[in-house]
């Protein structure tokens, strides 16, 4: 889905046959101008007898559209290492 209503409409909840196989963790939203940025962080697996896997991040942007939001691009981070650059680049050039 690339539209959505309000920002909480977009969740990272998904079940296959009653069974939870990927879980939202936590969550941040932050609006600006007409643009939003959604991170979610989440957990997932294949199955209900699988452990979830370490959290990962998923880092969605929007613009405001038509008493919307649409989905304009999404970035996934599923390793620490790549986290941990990102993070130092952003403690480097915080304003």
């Amino acid at each position: 889905m690339n539209f959505f209503q309000n920002l909480d409409d977009i969740t990272m909840n998904i079940e296959e046959n009653g069974a939870e196989i990927l879980r939202e963790v936590d969550r941040m939203v932050t609006e600006r101008r007409g643009w939003a940025i959604v991170a979610i962080a989440y957990q997932k697996r294949k199955n209900e007898s699988e452990p979830f896997s370490k959290t990962k991040i998923m880092l969605l942007k929007l613009r405001s559209f038509n008493e919307g939001w649409k989905l304009e691009s999404k970035f996934k981070i599923t390793d620490t290492g790549t986290a941990e650059e990102i993070s130092l680049f952003l403690k480097k050039h915080t304003l």
